[in-house]
């Protein structure tokens, strides 16, 4: 059994959808990372996860930073972990 976690990813400023937002999920109950991309939407699927505690860490150029610690994913069900990043100041 595997679960997902999916979500959407907006810019704090202006509640735009970001597109190529990096999100890597970590976990001691995956071997290595799983690493994708928000679409043109600013949304994102990390699939096929086994159940565990995760950490996700959200990147994109010229926004700040953010993780999220202790998502927890059971069996067989998607989580929803939606974010804002705020813009790098100029």
């Amino acid at each position: 059994m595997v679960g997902s976690i999916v979500g959407t990813v907006i810019d704090e400023a202006s509640k735009k959808p970001l597109a190529g937002v990096l999100i890597v999920a970590t976990s001691p109950a995956l071997q290595g990372e799983q690493v994708v991309q928000t679409n043109a939407s600013g949304q994102y699927d990390v699939p096929a996860l086994p159940p565990g505690e995760y950490k996700l860490q959200f990147t994109l150029d010229h926004y700040r930073n953010d993780t999220q610690k202790g998502v927890k994913v059971p069996n067989d069900h998607s989580v929803t972990v939606n974010i804002s990043l705020l813009p790098e100041p100029i």
